[in-house]
């Protein structure tokens, strides 16, 4: 059975937002990840529990899959992190659908 998790949000500057994808998906972690920056020219900073940080551009959209069961997501905490986004997080390698 598949858990899954799914944000809309805002990025405020210099304000970071963590999720428990654990918490809300049956005590399973994240093995596909599918982030859709819908900002108009900001690019947005991602940091995965392990440690590595990830970069969307603008109006772009970054898969992760076979993520090693990513636990804690954080969006942002730095200045040039603002605008809106999607976010859909799956407890399976198949990664989730966004749509455009």
């Amino acid at each position: 059975m598949a858990y899954f998790a799914t944000k809309e949000s805002t990025l405020v500057g210099s304000t970071a937002q963590t999720f428990n994808l654990q918490a809300v998906m049956g005590g399973y972690g994240a093995q596909s990840i599918v982030y859709m920056n819908d900002s108009a020219d900001k690019t947005h900073k991602l940091t995965l529990d392990n440690g590595s940080v990830l970069t969307v551009k603008a109006g772009k959209q970054r898969v992760l899959t076979g993520t090693n069961s990513v636990v804690l997501l954080t969006i942002g905490g730095d200045a040039g992190s603002v605008g809106d986004y999607r976010l859909a997080a799956s407890s399976e390698l198949e990664p989730p659908l966004i749509e455009v």
